[in-house]
């Protein structure tokens, strides 16, 4: 066999690695169309999400928003559950923001008056309850921050966002004004505050209702939420 015909295959197999090379090299920013045909999806670049809950209190042996960082931690997601404390909650929430860096954190706690699932675009700066915190803390009406407002909002250009994006993938929610006083408020206010102006996370808090877990519909279009902050 002549030299030439020796060098063939591998001169074959080197062309056909530079091809698979480019190949490659131009998948790195893979979009697909959605399953509405009309839309592209950047898995490329998929968000990291950041899922807390919380724990037991008061006469609750079982927080139902436990159930849900369960449900998502097995769907592959990083899933954290708080200790329902006026100040480790808000704590830890700033340690995953500074040190974990995720770009979307997705914040849910547990309200016996509600209904359905109830995004909170505001937070107030206030600690105030009739009943302690696991720490055995009973605040009445203590500031969170002597130097931040009374009041945070999450901001409009993301609540806008939200909205639009749940409209188009029928999550049926509503929004929330009021985070009552209690810790879900505290982490709340903290989530708002820590992520204002920063353009790597955005934070959600969400209300959740005790039957949650066993409301499949619910179940549905919570997962629908998580989902669609990913991209």
């Amino acid at each position: 066999m002549s030299l030439i015909n020796r060098l063939k295959p591998l001169v074959l197999g080197l062309m056909l690695s530079s091809a698979t090379i480019a190949a490659f090299s131009g998948c790195e920013t893979l979009k697909l169309k959605s399953s509405k045909g009309n839309e592209e999806i950047d898995y490329a670049n998929k968000k990291r999400i950041y899922i807390t809950a919380f724990g037991p209190f008061k006469d609750y042996q079982r927080n139902p928003t436990q159930d849900i960082a369960s449900y998502l931690s097995k769907k592959g997601y990083t899933t954290e559950t708080l200790d329902v404390d006026y100040h480790k909650a808000p704590e830890r929430l700033r340690q995953i923001i500074m040190y974990d860096k995720p770009d979307v954190i997705v914040s849910f706690g547990f309200s016996e008056k509600a209904s359905n699932l109830a995004l909170s675009i505001t937070a107030k700066n206030i600690m105030s309850s009739d009943f302690p915190d696991n720490s055995g803390r009973i605040h009445k009406d203590v500031k969170i921050n002597d130097k931040l407002p009374d009041i945070l909002s999450i901001d409009e250009k993301q609540r806008r966002y939200f909205r639009k994006m749940a409209r188009q993938a029928g999550i049926n929610y509503y929004e929330q004004d009021d985070a009552d006083s209690f810790v879900c408020n505290s982490l709340s206010f903290a989530g708002i505050s820590e992520t204002k102006g920063n353009t790597k996370t955005s934070f959600y808090f969400f209300h959740v209702p005790a039957d949650i877990y066993s409301n499949k519909q619910q179940l549905r279009n919570l997962e629908k939420i998580i989902r669609m902050l990913e991209y």
